[in-house]
This record gives structure tokens, sequence and C-alpha cells, in this order.
């Protein structure tokens, strides 16, 4: 695994590309969507909903689970979900299976939101300056990409579904790329097998000098310790006689 700075804000870039190309390379499919399942725009604006919900009601799930798991996991499989389920907007048969794909879709990217963000939070703490904004503005970068993507190859007249699994394949080879860098997040190092809560408690405590003696406080803050220990040590000596 990297541990690299530059590894981790690379992994939480692609992160970001691969959730706004995912999600723009619905948009070119829609009025194909509209035609193949012959609906009217009533009908259309039904399913649209379904993607959002389906995000939305995600969010809810991934906030907690990724609070115990980790942004890692919620990274992965949402960015692999949505990846798969792209090519069964290209070809699913009927409204009810279209409706089911987009609340799945919308399930996926409302995972990989969640879990981005919590990198992106972590792995700004950790340079030390702002870098959100420049995460965010990779995935309005794969937003522009995915649509332009998608819809030069349509105008080629290359069949959707070939065109939806390119795209697929493309994601899923971005976050093969970002997954070795991306970083333990607070919880996962808190859930890591090899974490001792008493000996990393004990090192915090020293760091701050909480266990040492206030004689021994007072000389790191000046003088030397023997000036302070001497008639402290002969005080307890008189007082154990």
């Amino acid at each position: 695994m990297y541990n690299s700075s530059s590894g981790a804000r690379l992994a939480t870039r692609l992160a970001f590309l691969v959730s706004g190309f995912g999600l723009a390379c619905w948009a070119p499919l829609v009025p194909l969507a509209k035609q193949r399942l012959a609906i009217g725009d009533g009908a259309l604006g039904l399913l649209l909903l379904c993607l959002g919900l389906g995000s939305v009601g995600a969010m809810q799930l991934a906030g907690p689970l990724t609070s115990k798991l980790g942004a890692r996991p919620a990274i992965l499989v949402g960015g692999i979900g949505q990846a798969i389920l792209l090519p069964f907007l290209a070809f699913a048969p009927t409204v009810p299976t279209m409706a089911i794909a987009l609340l799945l879709f919308g399930a996926f990217l409302g995972v990989i939101e969640v879990g981005m963000n919590v990198h992106a939070v972590e792995v700004e703490k950790q340079a030390g300056k702002p870098l959100m904004s420049g995460f965010h503005g990779l995935f309005s970068v794969g937003g522009f990409v995915g649509s332009a993507l998608l819809t030069a190859v349509l105008s080629l007249r290359v069949s959707p579904i070939i065109g939806a699994v390119a795209a697929s394949v493309l994601m899923i080879a971005t976050l093969a790329l970002a997954a070795p860098r991306l970083i333990l997040t607070p919880q996962d190092r808190g859930n890591s097998a090899d974490r001792n809560p008493a000996r990393d408690c004990g090192a915090a405590r020293g760091a701050r000098g909480d266990h040492l003696p206030d004689r021994r406080r007072d000389a790191r803050l000046g003088g030397t310790v023997a000036e302070r220990q001497g008639p402290v040590a002969g005080h307890a000596g008189g007082a154990r006689l």
C-alpha cells in the first residue's frame, strides 16, 4: 500500500473522477431509454426520481457503515457497483427493471460519494492545507469526460451497450489504480488488528507529559531534574524515617 501523501491525493482525485464520470455516462442514455421504453415525459421524470431516491437512501446507511468500516470499502464498493449497473441502464427492457436499475445505480452513487468525501477530509487534514475544492473539481471533470465520451460513441452509431460496457471498464480500471493508494481513515485504524489502544493512549499521554510527576514537568520548563529532585528526595526520605 502506498503511504505517500501524493498517492493519497491521487487516489482521492480518481475516486471523485470515477463518481462524476459514471453519473454523466447515464445522461446520454436518457433519451434512448425514453424511446426504448416508449414512455412519456411524466413517466421519465418518475424514473429519473428513482436515481435520486436510491442515492439519498443509501447515504443514510453509508454514513454509519463508513464510520465503522472506513472510507476505502465505501469507495470501492460504490464505484464498482456503479460501473456494473451502468450497462443495465443501456438495455433495461421494461419500466420496472429500469426503475430497479436506477435505484441501485443511485444507491451505489450515494455510497461512493460518502466514502470519497470522508477520505478527502482525512487527506486534507493530513496535508494541512485546503484541497477539497480541487477534489470536487475532479468530479466535474469526470462528468464532462463521461458525457462527452459516451455522446461521441453514440454519434458514431456504436451500440449503447458497447459504449456503456467500455465506460464501465474504464471506471473499474481507474478504481484499481486508486485502490492501493487509499489511506486508512481514522475508523479503519480503530478497527485494525495491530492497534493497541492502551499503548496508543500511553504514547499520547507521554507526548503531553501527563504521566510525569509535577517536579519533572517543572524541570522541563526550567532548571534541571537534579536541581528539582534534590529537596524533594530529602523530604521523601525524612517522611519514610
